[in-house]
């Protein structure tokens, strides 16, 4: 009877280690993901960013997050060109270069907004 208790108790034992060391394996954590906590929540939430920098393996430099958001900007810009050109192509709406370039000088989020309000008062429905 011992037995079985203790090795019921090895198995349980051995199984919970497993699903927790699977549960940290699946858990990812990236530099852009610090930058964004960064950048949220400032210089208050230190112990927050410390606790995630710990996980990550490193703190990131501001430097680094700094290009990084650059990069995603650059990014979201040349996503919102594609668009535009790949409705030029394959549609009939057609957007007059000064709404595009008036919807350039919008923030990304906007950008998407913008879009597809022209979208959307264009479309034949």
């Amino acid at each position: 009877m011992k037995t079985a208790i203790t090795m019921l108790t090895a198995f349980v034992a051995a199984t919970s280690i497993h699903v927790n060391a699977t549960e940290q394996a699946m858990e990812t954590f990236s530099n852009v993901e610090y930058c964004e906590l960064a950048n949220a929540m400032g210089p208050t939430r230190t112990n927050v960013l410390r606790a995630y920098s710990e996980r990550l393996g490193y703190q990131p430099t501001r430097q680094e997050c700094k290009n990084l958001h650059q990069s995603n900007a650059q990014t979201a810009q040349f996503e919102l060109e594609s668009e535009v050109r790949s409705m030029r192509r394959t549609s009939s709406i057609r957007i007059p270069s000064q709404t595009l370039e008036s919807m350039k000088q919008l923030p990304n989020a906007e950008q998407q907004i913008a879009l597809e309000q022209v979208i959307t008062r264009s479309a034949p429905f």
